[in-house]
């Protein structure tokens, strides 16, 4: 176990308004020494912004990448010295990282390499926006994150929950929007179902109906994070 200090914060960023990011977010990324993100120029916005771009390295950590960062991060923390406390800025595009976004392995690879703190900086969660957003009662909910790609993977996972008496939460690619949801329509036919996108965006729209109405009712430019709510009580 090396002998530095780190301490890790996994920081939430804006989902659509970068104004929402939260004060606590802000100090944090102003502290870090290193920034580990899904997007560097995406993620360099916010400190432009706010002012916050000194001596700060960052690495890119996508889904494709996140064994190299680990390992370009581990190699940069060698030059530091022994006992040094270094903190450690862990963001994903949008929202939060670790839930349907990159950082999982980052984080368990330097949990098991140093000795580190973990903290969070809590801010937008597009999850939590679209429940709000969606008229449902919300007293509990199941997250299924995004669909497989293979619709034989995707048939077996729905089989698993159709049946679960909750709301069941979706992120949508607005690539294969209209397909997803075709796909879920056979398990859903019946269900009232809410698509939220463009959240916190001055275009921000949510609409509400069976999936054979969401699909008469959205065009084919939907943009930002799309978020589907099905209530399936």
């Amino acid at each position: 176990m090396n002998d530095l200090k780190i301490f890790l914060d996994i920081v939430a960023t804006p989902i659509g308004n970068i104004n929402e990011i939260t004060f606590h977010a802000i100090e944090s990324l102003k502290n870090s020494d290193i920034v580990v993100c899904e997007n560097i120029l995406r993620t360099k916005k916010i400190f432009y912004k706010y002012n916050l771009l000194t001596n700060k390295k960052f690495f890119r950590c996508n889904a494709s990448t996140e064994e190299l960062a680990f390992k370009a991060v581990e190699k940069y923390l060698k030059t530091f010295k022994k006992k040094e406390a270094i903190n450690i800025c862990l963001t994903s595009n949008a929202g939060y990282p670790l839930i349907s976004d990159p950082g999982w392995y980052f984080l368990r690879k330097l949990k098991e390499k140093f000795n580190i703190s973990t903290t969070v900086s809590n801010g937008p969660c597009s999850i939590n926006h679209a429940l709000l957003l969606s008229g449902f009662n919300i007293n509990s909910f199941f997250f299924f994150g995004f669909l497989p790609k293979k619709t034989s993977e995707l048939n077996k996972k729905i089989q698993i929950i159709k049946d679960l008496p909750t709301l069941i939460v979706f992120f949508l690619s607005k690539h294969r929007l209209k397909k997803e949801l075709t796909n879920l329509l056979s398990f859903f036919e019946k269900k009232e179902a809410s698509l939220a996108f463009e959240l916190s965006k001055v275009n921000e729209k949510v609409i509400n109906g069976k999936i054979s109405e969401l699909l008469n009712k959205i065009s084919d430019d939907v943009k930002g994070e799309i978020v589907l709510t099905i209530n399936n009580n």
